[in-house]
């Protein structure tokens, strides 16, 4: 059995979807899936179902559960604080990803980026949408996700900058960019990889726009970093630094 988080919940049988009912009991599941093979006490499971405990809270969880179990067979187990989902890794795509991150690491360490590259590929390729697509009481959950999936997005990128690949990697940089207008790390990489194919103008543009949004919407000039580096593209420089902070840095150390 396979629980899916990086999208809509999902659970798969022998590649068959599995009926867990509704909003609820897969808020359940998907909340006993994060912390897989980890207790999940019952108070935390009742402060993020609820905004406003109902006095029936506690009775409600254990009906919710006792239902998961009818069509999960034994994978939920009751422990002294509450329950826990026990399964192998590999049946949880949140601890596959992980688990391609981790990998990436290792490779980025020993200097195979061409490896690295591949490993991160294989952790984006399980993502499905927005994770936990539908369950509108986990939003700091998906939120949180969300931003795992966007730093690993960042650094598949520097990676194959590193690699030579700058034209391959604009259109993504533009979408990025316009999805997270504010974030200046992608901006930084959206201009350079523009400069270093040859569209020093498109680069240039790319910064004018970012700093005008910047100025508009709060007040503020981009950092010295990135007006740097519109300098030197200005300028014709060849060599470009990243700006933004060095987002391998978080690859060999994060997670």
């Amino acid at each position: 059995m396979d629980f899916h988080l990086l999208g809509p919940l999902e659970v798969l049988h022998q590649s068959r979807a599995v009926s867990i009912g509704g909003p609820r009991a897969g808020t359940v599941l998907a909340l006993l899936a994060l912390r897989a093979n980890r207790v999940v006490t019952v108070e935390r499971l009742i402060t993020d179902l609820w905004d406003r405990t109902p006095q029936t809270a506690r009775q409600q969880v254990v009906s919710q559960v006792s239902a998961l179990r009818r069509v999960l067979d034994d994978v939920i187990v009751t422990r002294s604080a509450g329950y826990m989902l026990q399964v192998a890794e590999d049946q949880v795509d949140l601890a596959v990803f992980d688990g391609h991150v981790r990998t990436a690491q290792r490779m980025v360490a020993a200097n195979e980026k061409a490896l690295a590259l591949e490993y991160l590929n294989r952790a984006l390729s399980l993502w499905r949408g927005p994770a936990l697509d539908g369950l509108s009481r986990l939003t700091t959950h998906r939120r949180h996700l969300d931003e795992r999936r966007l730093l690993v997005m960042k650094q598949r990128i520097s990676l194959k900058m590193e690699l030579g690949r700058n034209t391959e990697v604009v259109p993504e940089l533009a979408v990025l960019a316009a999805s997270h207008p504010f974030d200046e790390q992608l901006h930084g990489k959206l201009m350079m990889a523009l400069s270093r194919c040859g569209r020093r103008v498109d680069a240039i543009e790319a910064y004018r726009k970012f700093r005008t949004s910047l100025v508009e919407e709060h007040g503020i000039d981009p950092s010295v970093d990135l007006q740097q580096l519109n300098h030197a593209i200005l300028l014709g420089g060849e060599s470009l630094v990243a700006v933004g902070g060095d987002d391998q840095r978080h690859l060999r150390g994060s997670q």
